[in-house]
């Protein structure tokens, strides 16, 4: 995959997880690209396991923003003067 295409699928998967769904034409309209090419990038990310979900009486788009939380940060680690001062 291009890396154009690359980020315009990781732009979708978290366009997707915001609080409301987009339709295909909306999605189309913010990335500039066609209805068929947002299908294809969807379907791409059904190939990657992205659990993507389809609303028919809404005909929106929507990922659960709990499934990809956001990452988490690790605490800075602590040098060796600060472990052996507890000690």
């Amino acid at each position: 995959m291009k890396s154009s295409r690359v980020s315009r699928v990781v732009q979708i998967l978290t366009t997707l997880q915001s609080a409301k769904g987009y339709a295909v034409s909306e999605l189309a309209q913010i990335f500039g690209m066609s209805r068929r090419t947002i299908f294809r990038d969807l379907k791409e990310l059904q190939a990657l396991g992205v659990p993507y979900h389809y609303d028919a009486k809404s005909a929106s788009y929507t990922i659960d923003p709990r499934v990809f939380p956001a990452a988490h940060r690790p605490e800075p680690s602590r040098g060796p003067e600060s472990a052996s001062a507890g000690a």
